[in-house]
């Protein structure tokens, strides 16, 4: 098969895989600071953001890549997130890396940095300095008011009390981390 070919190949899949992107609307982000941006801040961008000094969106799909600080604010967020600061406060999955990375929400994947810190969920942490915190609750410790929403063990997961009311809190310098979703890795 010639260089054509394959070159031809793989724009139709990219097309193909972009228009759904597309179709569900703001793919791109471009941004000097807050509010200086395409996006408002309360959308969410589907494909590529990329930022100067400060940006700020509900969630990123595929791509954010900033020489400052790059912050989601709730939704799902997926794929890359590199700054030089990156902050999602919602779920993500890929890979976050900056000087700081920082995921409050459910984190699956890699986070590198010089500081990186989850609050809950599964993958590899490489930097130099590496938090994680627990707040998983099992519904035997709770009272049915209290319950959250139960994952896919059965376990219940309630932002801001931990197993004895308080996060458990891991800090590891200068190391790989590998992180779970509770204490025991469960």
């Amino acid at each position: 098969m010639s260089n054509l070919s394959r070159a031809l190949i793989a724009a139709a899949l990219a097309t193909t895989a972009a228009t759904p992107l597309v179709a569900q609307g703001r793919p791109i982000q471009l941004s000097l600071f807050s509010p200086v941006q395409i996006v408002p801040e309360d959308r969410a961008v589907t494909a590529v953001r990329l930022n100067i000094l400060y940006t700020r969106n509900t969630a990123v799909r595929l791509v954010d890549l900033g020489l400052g600080y790059n912050r989601t604010t709730g939704g799902p967020s997926s794929g890359i997130q590199w700054a030089l600061v990156s902050w999602n406060d919602g779920t993500f999955s890929g890979w976050q890396s900056g000087l700081v990375a920082i995921n409050k929400g459910r984190f699956v994947g890699l986070q590198s940095g010089g500081y990186t810190s989850a609050v809950n969920g599964e993958g590899l942490q490489w930097g130099w300095v590496n938090t994680a915190e627990y707040r998983t609750i099992r519904p035997r410790e709770l009272h049915a008011a209290d319950e959250g929403p139960a994952d896919r063990t059965g376990e219940h997961h309630q932002a801001g009390r931990g197993d004895a009311g308080a996060p458990d809190r891991q800090l590891v310098v200068l190391t790989f981390r590998r992180i779970s979703r509770s204490p025991s890795g469960r």
